[in-house]
């Protein structure tokens, strides 16, 4: 009878430690990324020190300040190639996602030139808003679409990139609708 009751308990034991190796392998890889996460993007010395550049348009990866930090952004198009290439609209089902992925592909010295107000040169290391259009994430972002339709509309109407900077700066994105 002892055996009997041997039996259960080894059995819970194995099945015990079944999920204890899944789960602090799951939280060791969690810890990992929250680490990772945490850490300081680091832009190479030629994007973020201007001592002994040579003259000529620079990238500003620091941007102008307006009294609030301005995400980074190219300060010409020059300066911005090579464009990352960005992925093609015809990819998307949705209409107005496709339509900010084709003025990625038909504008890109312009998108290169403005900052992205959703901040994600601090969370996946854009250093413009063309950089949105190079992955999935003007897929999902909202800022980044209504930034990108709006340059679009300004480059329509005889706006330089920089004037196009100022509206962007300024805000002008949030009225534009997505629908």
């Amino acid at each position: 009878m002892s055996e009997r009751k041997q039996q259960p308990a080894a059995a819970r034991k194995s099945a015990a430690s079944n999920w204890i190796v899944p789960a602090v392998v799951a939280l060791i890889v969690a810890g990992v990324f929250v680490w990772v996460r945490q850490q300081p993007v680091q832009t190479p010395p030629s994007e973020s020190s201007t001592a002994g550049a040579p003259a000529g348009p620079v990238a500003s990866m620091v941007p102008e300040m307006t009294g609030d930090a301005v995400p980074s952004y190219f300060a010409s198009a020059e300066v911005a190639r090579p464009y990352p290439k960005t992925l093609s609209p015809e990819q998307f089902p949705n209409p107005i996602v496709a339509r900010a992925y084709r003025v990625a592909q038909q504008i890109p010295g312009v998108l290169a030139q403005q900052p992205c107000y959703c901040f994600c040169y601090k969370t996946v290391g854009h250093r413009g808003l063309l950089d949105c259009y190079a992955d999935l994430h003007g897929t999902s972002c909202s800022v980044c679409i209504q930034e990108a339709l709006l340059a679009e509309k300004l480059t329509n109407e005889g706006r330089t990139p920089a004037q196009i900077r100022e509206a962007i700066i300024r805000g002008d994105w949030r009225s534009v609708e997505l629908n």
